[in-house]
């Protein structure tokens, strides 16, 4: 993930967070609360970041790959595809040296240089948090245009070791866009947002297909009616993969896949933001070893 110590984005936050969209939108049935699992824990949302890009520069593609710079590992990377390997700038930071994030954070640019706008950022709740048992994470965005007159959007990832005693998950929700139902009619071609909820799973390693990669979340999209292939026994369907590699790995560390048919009609840009800075903060959490069994026993009650 490289050396954070080394930071250098934007300037400190200085506003305050929007308010969630749920307390931004009046009530109804299209704008169900966010999930007490994860708003609960988190015990702050200031920002970490001032603004994100509204929206990305470029499409983002079914598959993304890391990839570090003439073999070095430092704490800037890029994400791409084959055939463009610097999409986008990825940097980490400790939130100590008073550039960027104020605290251990994770950001996406909207370009290939890290001078790009932020697009998305993740990273812990608190400045003095207890990284050794903290496991929650806010992750900040654009705000959707209900939250008027904000910059940026801050939403809580919880983690937590689920039922079975041994699998690792981080659960978050956000709004996605559905696709207009038809023609002609205004109501039916407006795309309307909805919340719904997603989990990243961790994956047994012995259940790891790809062994080049020793580790692997499964994105699941939660309380989906009908499962169907690629679904898990609760409901959930497997909406993208994401894998990586040791510490230490230079070459391709990291890799993100989203899956078609998954349960995934309507996801759009917004979402697929979402699931990237997600992925990378649970795979920074994950080579900092903080989301071990034995932590996500201790850090939650």
């Amino acid at each position: 993930m490289g050396n954070p110590k080394e930071a250098a984005a934007s300037d400190a936050p200085r506003d305050d967070p929007p308010p969630p969209y749920t307390e931004a939108t009046p009530p109804g049935p299209s704008a169900p609360a966010a999930p007490a699992s994860a708003a609960s824990r988190a015990p702050a949302l200031a920002p970490l970041v001032t603004e994100c890009a509204a929206t990305p520069y470029m499409p983002l593609p079914q598959s993304l790959t890391a990839y570090y710079q003439a073999w070095k590992l430092t704490r800037m990377f890029h994400i791409g595809d084959s055939s463009n390997h610097k999409m986008f700038a990825v940097s980490t930071h400790a939130g100590v040296s008073g550039k960027g994030p104020d605290r251990v954070a994770i950001a996406v640019y909207n370009g290939p240089s890290d001078k790009s706008p932020i697009l998305a950022a993740g990273g812990e709740p608190l400045k003095h948090s207890d990284v050794s048992r903290n496991l929650d994470s806010i992750i900040n965005l654009a705000p959707l245009p209900v939250q008027d007159g904000f910059k940026v959007a801050t939403e809580p990832m919880a983690g937590r070791l689920m039922s079975d005693g041994q699998t690792v998950a981080f659960s978050f929700s956000t709004e996605i866009s559905s696709e207009p139902s038809g023609k002609g009619k205004q109501a039916d071609t407006i795309h309307t947002l909805h919340r719904v909820e997603f989990e990243w799973r961790m994956t047994p390693k012995k259940e790891v297909e790809d062994k080049e990669y020793m580790n692997e979340a499964k994105l699941f999209r939660l309380h989906t009616p009908n499962a169907g292939e690629g679904g898990a026994s609760d409901g959930a369907n497997v909406v993208a993969v994401a894998s990586w590699k040791r510490l230490t790995s230079i070459s391709k560390p990291f890799k993100l896949h989203f899956i078609h048919g998954g349960g995934d009609g309507g996801l759009d840009d917004r979402w697929r933001i979402v699931a990237v800075i997600t992925a990378l903060r649970v795979w920074l959490l994950q080579v900092t070893n903080f989301n071990s069994l034995s932590n996500i026993a201790t850090a939650k009650p």
